[in-house]
């Protein structure tokens, strides 16, 4: 009897043994991929969702009319897998350092002042406003063997400018100047634009820091769009060629199209 429990048990625990070891262990868990990272030797599709700000210094027919003004602008750009881009942007463009000082002469009393409706002086300001829009494209050429997405941005464009003598009046207090007198004023001025831009592009392969930086040049060919200059009492119909230069720096959010799915990816 003894030796039976004995066997019994010894079977019992040869059979719980072999369970165990029958028994697979729990899989690790697999690795998530880090879509936040790609190869360093792959290039990507992006849209770039962008914010720019430009430094601009005027030439040729704007240097007569400006002096140094800035740009803050938007766009978005699509770079393929063979690191060409193209895409849309535009700027809006501002200014205190206006040159053509006299074009209110002939409203100021003697003593170089103009008065308002109350008899009081005006305290009229200029300052220069405009914008332009544009069409690019261009190539990024990389120059890190661990980061193909980034390298030397080369880019050209073409669009629209605009640009005016932006004529403030507190209160609307000279009835000389309401809002539509301060048009025979103004200079607005606008017309089809050229871009080019050379600089460096980087895009970070943690997703993080993204940003161009470089040299930016636009021509206009515009010309006056009012019909008549009260203050000149002539109409201008010059052909102008209105040239910026300038530093431009751009803050890049990149989206990422998943190579798997048509889904975007966002950071």
């Amino acid at each position: 009897m003894r030796l039976k429990l004995i066997s019994v048990i010894c079977f019992s625990l040869v059979a719980v043994f072999t369970q165990a070891q029958q028994t697979p262990a729990p899989a690790a868990p697999k690795p998530v991929e880090d879509k936040a990272k790609f190869r360093p030797d792959e290039i990507r599709r992006v849209v770039n969702l962008q914010v720019t700000y430009d430094y601009q210094v005027p030439s040729a027919d704007m240097a007569k009319r400006f002096g140094n003004n800035s740009a803050i602008g938007f766009g978005s750009f699509f770079k393929d897998k063979k690191n060409f881009f193209y895409g849309i942007e535009g700027a809006f463009m501002f200014g205190g350092d206006v040159k053509e000082t006299g074009i209110l002469d002939s409203l100021r009393n003697s003593d170089y002042r103009i008065i308002g409706i109350n008899g009081a002086y005006s305290n009229i300001t200029i300052s220069q406003r405009g914008y332009f829009l544009l069409a690019k494209g261009g190539k990024v050429f990389p120059v890190f063997k661990r980061n193909r997405n980034s390298g030397i941005m080369v880019s050209g464009g073409v669009g629209f400018m605009q640009h005016k003598i932006r004529i403030a009046v507190p209160d609307n207090n000279v009835p000389l100047l309401d809002k539509e007198e301060r048009k025979g004023y103004d200079r607005l001025t606008n017309g089809l634009t050229l871009n080019q831009f050379v600089g460096f592009y980087y895009l970070d392969r943690e997703k993080f820091i993204n940003f161009y930086v470089g040299y930016n040049l636009m021509q206009g060919f515009t010309q006056s769009r009012r019909d008549w200059n009260y203050d000149t009492r002539t109409q201008d119909t010059q052909k102008r060629m209105d040239m910026l230069g300038g530093v431009r720096f751009g803050w890049i959010i990149p989206i990422y199209p998943s190579s798997k799915t048509d889904e975007y990816i966002f950071y």
